[in-house]
């Protein structure tokens, strides 16, 4: 069976699955999912998803005003009152 590899420009080997989280990257995707992405590479779901696991992980109970936070509230609100999430 012939074995696929996949090069980096420095001559490393990199996953497939790595050559998928790049590609998306570079396309305005999210990295697990490929929906388009709302914060730093990571659509609404999987970047709420990243925020409580770190805040279980830490141990925290305070809430900050973060971005998906805002995000989530606009997302509850409908697509007729949404605010502008920048």
């Amino acid at each position: 069976m012939k074995q696929h590899r996949y090069l980096a420009p420095n001559g490393n080997m990199v996953s497939r699955q790595r050559i998928y989280q790049i590609r998306n990257a570079a396309e305005g995707l999210c990295i697990v999912c490929g929906e388009p992405e709302d914060t730093s590479g990571l659509c609404l779901k999987h970047a709420i998803y990243r925020r409580e696991y770190a805040r279980k992980a830490k141990g925290t109970t305070k809430r900050i005003n973060s971005k998906t936070y805002r995000l989530q509230f606009a997302q509850s609100l409908g697509p007729k009152k949404r605010i502008d999430k920048h």
